[in-house]
């Protein structure tokens, strides 16, 4: 690449790496946020006021966080998550039609 006229090489080639940071950051942290649907059982039910929500996530934790900002009280309950009919422990990336499931903790013999 030729310097442009008046412009220093120095500033150039700073321009570039710039550039490059930006566009791989930018690359990295695309996310796409995916509706999902979210069913409650139990006692939760009760504190989110129905038995199935669809909410705007990246992935599990954005999720729940987005559930505990709307709903605080959730945050006082005891739950397991489901993605797609399979317990998880740790955080998921949402896909197009997952179902995440919150499922109280049950009680009985």
């Amino acid at each position: 690449m030729k310097p442009l006229k008046g412009v220093p090489v120095i500033l150039i080639k700073i321009s570039k790496l710039i550039l490059e940071k930006v566009t791989k950051f930018a690359f990295q942290n695309s996310k796409i946020v995916m509706v999902t649907t979210v069913l409650f059982f139990g006692s939760l039910v009760e504190i989110v006021g129905t038995s199935k929500l669809t909410i705007n996530a990246i992935d599990t934790d954005m999720l729940l966080e987005s559930l505990f900002l709307k709903y605080p009280s959730l945050k006082e309950n005891i739950f397991r998550i489901s993605l797609n009919h399979q317990l998880i422990n740790t955080n998921q990336v949402l896909n197009e039609a997952d179902e995440v499931a919150l499922l109280p903790a049950f009680s009985g013999g």
